[in-house]
């Protein structure tokens, strides 16, 4: 415990859920526009998405067909 202040600092520790891994989307209806999903794909990494984004969590890379990861911006 340290002391700063007159205050006492304690280490906490926070268990955090998600997902990792890899999602791919599929899409093939009829007269569907892919750009759309491709622009929000591609705004996924400025996003904060993911849990407690404000303490460094959460995040979000995209990837080629090939596994290579994608430039985005």
């Amino acid at each position: 415990m340290k002391r700063h202040r007159g205050l006492e600092r304690r280490p906490v520790s926070v268990a955090v859920g998600g997902f990792r891994g890899q999602v791919r989307f599929a899409l093939d209806a009829p007269g569907f526009d892919p750009a759309g999903v491709s622009a929000l794909a591609r705004l996924a990494p400025f996003s904060g998405i993911g849990a407690y984004t404000t303490r460094g969590f959460g995040g979000a890379r995209l990837l080629r067909p090939d596994g290579q990861a994608a430039r985005v911006g």
